[in-house]
């Protein structure tokens, strides 16, 4: 081993087979057990007579612990290539180890990449549906949309899963309602609970707070999970979804969530696994019911980043009830979730957004159902506080779908002095205006006897929870963010309107039969699809406000510059948070953010004029390729409109009929009516080809510019043209 011959090693030491004087140090240290009667065992790297070195594994004992004279036994093995493979081994983990992150890492990036095509896909399989399509291609398009929320489903646990594996995984931490989770839940699931006849019970302590802090979507995720798997395997029966408060230290809270099945029922071999990855009941679970094997897994994780635990409780043949806990916040001016009556709720395939609706303390309605809401608010008298045309037509357009009759006031003042005149359902205050602001106007009326009970919504491009605080602490009811999502906006109204002379029954004003199509168009500088997600896909809400952006908006900029160059920063501040809000309604993005930029930069003490100087001009430019993107597509949409409705124009027409019509928009323009932006636009289509061009392109620039008086003189030419008297 070590190459030396006997006669060579007779009378040394073994510090001939040691390279430093250190190594032959650290061999008289393994001396000492032997002392005591024990072997000393330790490797080290020792070195042959040629020089070559090796690992050895040496193994000493003394004949006589007590006399080291009478002999210590040593045997030395060569252990080299047993080193080499362990770190052979060691350096095969470490590249496994590297590719399994590097390709959790590249997983998790592609994110976005691979999420962004498919939801493009359902969501044009959902607009799809919306349009006018026969039978078969109803059919083509249903198999799409739930083929690819299936292959998203697979793709986001995938996604999900390799981001835990990276450690990439965060959890926000904000605030948010449970019955909106609840809701979300109910708004999946209701087509399946209902498809399979199934019973739906809720048991919520009462205790169980409704606003809290955390992630709201992480943990609408574990629930989806357990709730789809409950639906799932449970073909008969009922499913209890349970919420316990188990500890409640001061602004934190940790509940207990439930959610039992009649089901399959799972065995102990079963359960012991079922939180492992890619693993599923067995293989013909996969064949039968489909799925990954990655949600129960992905939800163990999550659940341990929220501080809790899960897991399950089952029987085969005799159903499951998965449960988890997790540590979450509270916010102030907190309220239960549920009445003090109210304990459990059964929810049925006929009754479900009734129900569980009404268990949450909210009205019965689908937001996106104007008849609907209608019958909770309709008959209601609003009086909006707004200083931007916009959006007065913005609320006014929302508010007449439900039913909902408005005022308007352009200041504080104004309100002050409608609300002493009329009586109103609610009030619906800006936050920001000239003369009097929404805030002032507030504490005036709540510190008055008469008008302290009237429900005052604050409308506010402001979103901080600082914003929020201050509404509420001066006796707003409520608030509606801008830019305005008609989901929140309708279920705010519904919470609070409650209309003197209801309309029970009876429908809001029917949609008229109307071809606007806004969907794929591309406008530079705006999500057009955003845009209409924002207003629940209703293309002839986006399409005025579009033509109102366009023709109130091309001067706003050169207000801006000239409102800053006098030095009027507190109109200045007004000017630019009116702007954001209507760019954020039209999902402007870019413009929406370097405006809330700017809006900040005029609230610091320490201004750069230079830096805001250039932010206007920025936005500006991108303001003006704005105008200029959406002139072009309304253009071209009008000339395909008028193409498309050629069939309307005829060498003759009803002369009654337009006599009607004349005088109906003559009305609306008296009456400064939206409305008559639409009929203006249907009377120049039929009358096309009998009036004079002239006349008819200047009404209609007149109604678009809402110069209403301009456009009701042209109107009168017309009707004398036409030889109609009905003024």
């Amino acid at each position: 081993m070590f190459r030396y011959e006997e006669s060579e090693l007779v009378g040394n030491t073994t510090n001939i087979f040691c390279e430093k004087e250190d190594c032959y140090e650290n061999v008289e240290r393994h001396y000492e057990p032997l002392r005591a009667g024990k072997i000393s065992i330790w490797e080290q790297k020792l070195i042959r007579k040629d020089k070559t070195s090796f690992v050895a594994k040496i193994h000493l004992k003394a004949k006589d612990a007590n006399d080291f004279t009478k002999g210590i036994v040593a045997t030395i093995d060569d252990v080299t290539l047993e080193h080499k493979a362990l770190e052979d081994i060691k350096g095969a983990k470490r590249i496994a180890e590297d590719a399994t992150k590097a390709k959790g890492e590249f997983l998790a990036n592609m994110s976005h990449e691979i999420r962004t095509p498919m939801n493009a896909i359902i969501g044009m399989s959902y607009l799809a549906l919306g349009t006018n399509l026969n039978n078969q291609q109803r059919s083509y398009v249903q198999k799409i949309e739930n083929a690819a929320k299936n292959l998203l489903g697979i793709i986001n646990d995938i996604l999900d899963f390799s981001k835990i594996e990276a450690n990439k995984m965060t959890l926000e931490h904000k605030e948010f309602y449970l019955e909106s989770i609840f809701e979300n839940l109910m708004d999946i699931f209701v087509f399946k609970i209902q498809q399979k006849r199934l019973k739906l019970l809720f048991n919520i302590d009462k205790d169980t707070p409704s606003a809290l802090i955390g992630d709201s979507l992480r943990l609408s995720q574990i629930l989806i999970n357990l709730v789809g798997n409950a639906v799932k395997f449970t073909q008969k029966g009922e499913i209890i979804i349970s919420v316990k408060v188990l500890q409640r230290a001061g602004n934190h809270i940790r509940l207990k969530f439930e959610v039992k099945d009649s089901g399959i029922g799972l065995s102990d071999e079963l359960i012991n696994r079922l939180f492992t990855p890619f693993e599923q009941a067995d293989g013909s679970t996969t064949r039968t019911y489909g799925g990954t094997g990655l949600g129960l897994s992905i939800c163990k994780n999550l659940v341990k980043m929220m501080d809790g635990e899960i897991g399950v409780e089952s029987e085969l043949g005799k159903g499951s009830t998965f449960y988890f806990d997790v540590n979450l916040g509270l916010t102030k001016n907190n309220k239960q979730f549920l009445n003090d009556n109210i304990t459990e709720k059964l929810l049925t395939p006929s009754n479900l957004y009734d129900t569980v609706l009404s268990a949450f303390g909210q009205q019965t309605t689908k937001y996106s159902n104007y008849n609907n809401i209608a019958k909770s608010v309709g008959g209601g008298v609003l009086l909006v506080v707004e200083d931007n045309y916009d959006n007065q037509e913005i609320a006014k357009e929302l508010l007449k779908k439900v039913g909902v009759k408005t005022n308007f006031a352009s200041n504080g003042m104004e309100a002050l002095e409608m609300v002493k005149k009329n009586e109103y359902d609610a009030v619906l205050m800006d936050c920001q205006m000239p003369v009097m602001d929404g805030y002032e106007a507030t504490k005036i009326l709540k510190a008055d006897n008469r008008f302290k009970n009237i429900p005052i919504i604050a409308m506010t491009a402001n979103s901080t929870q600082a914003d929020k605080e201050q509404c509420l602490l001066i006796g707003m009811s409520d608030i509606i963010t801008k830019p305005i999502n008609i989901h929140n906006f309708y279920s705010v109204l519904i919470e609070w309107v409650k209309p003197k002379n209801p309309t029970f029954g009876i429908k809001a004003n029917p949609q008229k039969n109307s071809k606007i199509n806004l969907h794929g168009m591309q406008i530079n500088g705006m999500n057009v699809d955003k845009a209409l997600m924002r207003f629940q896909r209703d293309d002839e809400i986006l399409f005025n406000m579009l033509k109102r952006f366009s023709n109130s908006q091309k001067d706003t900029v050169d207000m801006i510059s000239f409102t800053f160059k006098i030095g009027d920063i507190q109109g200045l501040q007004r000017d630019v948070h009116t702007l954001k809000g209507l760019c954020g309604n039209l999902e402007a993005e870019y413009l929406y953010k370097e405006l809330q930029k700017l809006e900040q930069e005029l609230k610091s003490p320490t201004q750069n004029r230079n830096y805001i100087e250039s932010m206007i001009l920025d936005i500006g430019k991108n303001l003006k390729t704005l105008i200029a993107s959406i002139d072009e597509n309304l253009i071209a949409f009008e000339k395909l409109s008028n193409e498309e409705d050629s069939s309307v124009l005829s060498s003759s027409f009803d002369i009654e009929e337009i006599t009607s019509e004349l005088s109906e928009l003559d009305e609306l323009f008296r009456s400064l009516d939206s409305d008559a932006l639409e009929h203006a636009q249907i009377i120049v289509k039929k009358l096309t080809n009998h009036v004079s061009k002239e006349k008819l392109d200047s009404m209609l620039e007149a109604s678009l510019n809402f110069d209403f008086e301009e456009a009701q003189v042209f109107l009168k030419e017309i009707s004398k043209e036409l030889e109609i008297d009905f003024f």
